[in-house]
Formats: C-alpha cells, structure tokens, sequence
C-alpha cells in the first residue's frame, strides 16, 4: 500500500473518531497476485468485513496505528481467493455464487479476459466507501458524510497507484457522481449505463448494483459500453 494511501486511511480514521454510535468494518482494496492492470470493480461500501470497533474507543492509548493494522493486514496467498474459495459452497456463510454482484463480476471477466480458474486474482477490488457499519449494510447519515471527502481522495489515489485500463463500477451513478467528478470522468453518467473515461486513462463503465437485474442484459451492456 502506497505511503499516500495509507495517509489518507489515518486521515479518514481521525475524522471518524468523532462519530461514536456504532461498532464499525473498515475495508482497503483487494488486489488479487495475479493482477495485471485489466480490471479494477468498484462497489458502494464493504457489507461488513474487518471489525475495527466503535470510533469513540480509537483515541485511548493512540489505536489509530493499529486500527490501521487491521484495515490493511493481508491474508495470505491471494487476497481474493476467498471468492472462489466460498463459490457454491453450502454450508452455512457467504455463498458468492448467490451473489448478483460477483457473478456479474465473473462473466465480465469472461468476457474480457477468457476462462480462468482463479479469475478473482486478476483483478482489484474497491469500494466508494471504505467504513461501514459492522452489522452489515451500507454507511447513511454521519457515517457517509464524514467519509465522503476523503474517500474520493483515497479512490483517486487507488486508481493511481493500480493503474487499471478498465474500472466497472457497480453502484449506480447516483452514489458515483461525487467520485466520477473528482476522477474527471469524460461523459454522461445519467444513463442506466455509461462509459468514458477518468483520471489516469481508464476507460470506465458505470452501472447499478446488479441485484435483481436481468443480468444477462447487464452484462452484455458492460461488455458493449467497453
């Protein structure tokens, strides 16, 4: 992670520390071993993933340092082989074939790039915002503001530091305007699909969260617009 990165992390976290309400998950983008500038996924906001605790909590003993462990502590081998890894699986937990959001990812992937076995490790994935509450679902209210300004920055510096040909953004141009604009996006992002360009020279696709989309309409429309 770039010293950049994870300066605005620190920033974000302070920020943070204001807002006491609730246990909270944050999350640092994902990039799989194999990546090779292809494709970056941007979602809304991690639905839950690492427990760094309620903000009010932070300032006792300085925890921001190790808040920031957690946020960024890799696990080992491919960060993203958990997707393949919890593919069909039917025990109880996170099933992500039942996921529209990566099964869409999948056949994109596809076809871009080809059949692979390990396909989550070529790619890199982020998400608008990095906080959100424990429990699941996404930031609203304080939560969201508070991040807002600095996850846009933090987005743009991903983008910089990964340098992706191509970003698919799966969260609507609703809750991506503020970022498009900050990452002078190049078109008309009102329709239901867009496409252009941002910072960096990525051609870029914006698209709703696909639950509940005919996704083979979806995903045709992503393959088309790239």
């Amino acid at each position: 992670m770039s010293d950049l990165v994870s300066g605005l992390y620190k920033e974000l976290l302070l920020e943070l520390s204001k807002w006491s309400t609730a246990e909270l998950a944050g999350f640092a983008a994902q990039k799989g071993n194999k990546y090779n500038r292809e494709l970056m996924v941007v979602g809304r906001a991690p639905n839950g993933w690492r427990k760094i605790g309620k903000p009010c909590d932070w300032q006792k003993g300085d925890k921001i340092p190790c808040i920031l462990g957690q946020i960024f502590d890799a696990n080992q081998g491919c960060p993203l082989a958990w997707v393949t890894k919890q593919w069909g699986v039917n025990e109880s937990g996170y099933n992500t074939k039942k996921s529209a959001f990566w099964r869409v990812i999948h056949r994109v992937f596809e076809g871009l790039l080809g059949h692979s076995n390990d396909w989550p490790s070529h790619l890199v994935w982020t998400n608008l915002y990095k906080i959100s509450p424990n429990i699941g679902g996404n930031p609203t209210g304080e939560l969201l503001n508070l991040q807002h300004d600095i996850c846009i920055k933090i987005l743009k510096a991903e983008i910089e530091l990964y340098q992706p040909k191509r970003v698919l953004f799966l969260t609507g141009s609703d809750w991506a305007k503020d970022f498009l604009s900050a990452l002078e996006f190049k078109s008309d992002c009102k329709e239901r699909t867009s496409s252009g360009t941002i910072f960096n020279g990525a051609k870029v696709v914006i698209m709703p969260h696909p639950q509940g989309k005919p996704e083979e309409k979806f995903v045709e429309d992503v393959l088309t617009s790239f």
